[in-house]
């Protein structure tokens, strides 16, 4: 069983992603985190994200993969857990900004389709219903208005006593990056027609991961 979850910056996905692995009991890949690791290796070696021949360059020496520590998923760059270091919003700015480029995606794309010849997995990104996994079992499209998620980054910095800009600067950012998504040339984010929309913005966290869930549930049932 293939599962996907799409939508904007900051609407939850990941959250949402992790428990719904957790209830089915299937693997979990995030796929910004894998962008956001190309960014962040990018940024090591001094490399511009909008560089396309020395981004593709580095390429071959981009090792990702995930690991289980503290009963959490993390990513892991070429043997080092980076989970903390890829969650910034400058991190978020780079996987945008790698996310344009051709070589990236098509490197990312396969082993996104490699992870998941594994077993039942569940995958959160941008494109992962229209793109990667086309014909996924599942597929839902997050949304929330960009205040509601520019509230909730904030809430989360804070919580983890890292630097925050203002909630207005965050959700600059975040309209700023909704825009690169959803116009860019290559796999832009856009719900896949037969995805089930779910508005977060006023919902609970647990409200959406029971209604995703329910969801899976009774389509499964009536597949049987």
């Amino acid at each position: 069983m293939i599962v996907t979850l799409d939508g904007t910056a900051g609407v939850g996905k990941s959250s949402v992603a992790r428990a719904i692995a957790k209830a089915l009991e299937i693997t979990y890949i995030d796929t910004g985190a894998m962008f956001r690791g190309v960014a962040l290796a990018a940024q090591r070696r001094h490399v511009d994200w909008r560089d396309a021949d020395a981004m593709a360059a580095l390429l071959p020496k981009i090792q990702l993969t995930f690991d289980r520590v503290d009963g959490a998923n993390h990513l892991f760059l070429n043997g080092e857990d980076v989970e903390s270091l890829i969650r910034s919003p400058e991190m978020s700015q780079g996987a945008s900004a790698v996310g344009v480029l051709p070589a990236v995606r098509t490197f990312l794309l396969g082993l996104q389709r490699g992870m998941a010849q594994s077993g039942s997995v569940v995958l959160e990104g941008r494109d992962t219903g229209t793109v990667v996994f086309p014909n996924a079992d599942h597929k839902f499209y997050l949304e929330a208005s960009a205040e509601v998620r520019a509230k909730r980054r904030w809430s989360q910095l804070q919580e983890k006593g890292q630097p925050s800009p203002s909630v207005d600067e965050l959700k600059a950012q975040i309209e700023a990056r909704d825009k690169q998504d959803t116009e860019r040339d290559i796999a832009p984010l856009c719900c896949a027609e037969d995805a089930v929309r779910v508005d977060t913005s006023h919902r609970t966290l647990d409200e959406v991961i029971d209604h995703i869930l329910q969801t899976i549930r009774e389509r499964s049932a009536r597949a049987t």
